[in-house]
């Protein structure tokens, strides 16, 4: 209960383990969860990172309370196809592939992010609503294949790289009054 911080792999393939509760936890190193098959909750209520691969491969984490999270490294809850909804109200940096392949993803609430990275959210088809009212940069292919994306508010986007938003089919409303750069094949 007194960890503050968790060392690379710590818990790799622990196929066992079904939820975590570490309220003192602040940082969780690469792969520290990595590929645990039954991990459905975890609870870190004072991290501030998570970094890459962390949790990738949880494909039945349907539970994450990271209230403090500021920063998630690249592919942190890749292929973690239980997850409904994320709600990371201070987090302001998303990593390459973070959510990539989380099919079962509705909802995302990320008010205070300023950067997505490169395929953050490719392939979450059941994807309908994300909140980014501060996303200044969007990198490539963060979209990609949100086939149930209906609309997009970006108030404060300046950059929206290169396929952004790529075979959403279902997108029907897109605000970016502030955008000053759109990259190839954004909305094909």
């Amino acid at each position: 209960p007194n960890c503050i911080s968790i060392g690379t792999s710590a818990f790799e393939t622990c196929i066992s383990l079904t939820s975590v509760n570490l309220p003192l936890c602040t940082h969780v190193s690469s792969h520290t969860f990595a590929h645990c098959s039954a991990l459905t909750s975890i609870d870190l209520p004072l991290c501030t990172s998570v970094d890459n691969n962390a949790f990738v491969g949880c494909s039945l984490l349907t539970s994450i309370n990271l209230p403090l999270l500021t920063s998630l490294g690249g592919y942190a809850f890749y292929f973690c196809t239980a997850l409904t909804s994320i709600d990371l109200p201070l987090c302001t940096y998303i990593g390459n592939y973070t959510f990539g392949e989380c099919t079962s993803l509705i909802s995302v609430n990320l008010p205070n992010c300023s950067y997505v990275g490169s395929n953050a959210f490719q392939d979450c088809s059941k994807l309908v609503s994300i909140n980014l009212p501060n996303c200044e940069k969007i990198s490539n292919n963060a979209f990609y294949k949100c086939s149930s994306l209906t609309n997009i508010d970006l108030p404060k986007c300046m950059l929206i790289s290169v396929s952004v938003f790529e075979s959403c089919t279902s997108l029907t409303s897109v605000n970016i009054p502030l955008c000053t750069s759109i990259g190839n094949r954004v909305f094909t």
